[in-house]
């Protein structure tokens, strides 16, 4: 890992975070599973909202 001198955290699925030391690397893959992350409701945020 290059950086300048700041910390570099790492948090994976909301789990605690963790520092990166210098000698440490990261590897991301592409999945073959699909996630999906965002649900929307029935109503959009703004319809919620006139209703408030």
């Amino acid at each position: 890992m290059e950086s300048s001198e700041e910390e570099v955290m790492v948090t994976i699925d909301g789990q605690e975070g963790f520092t990166l030391e210098p000698e440490d690397e990261v590897i991301v893959k592409k999945s073959n599973h699909k996630a999906q992350l965002i649900t929307f409701k029935e109503k959009s945020f703004y319809a919620i909202l006139r209703e408030k």
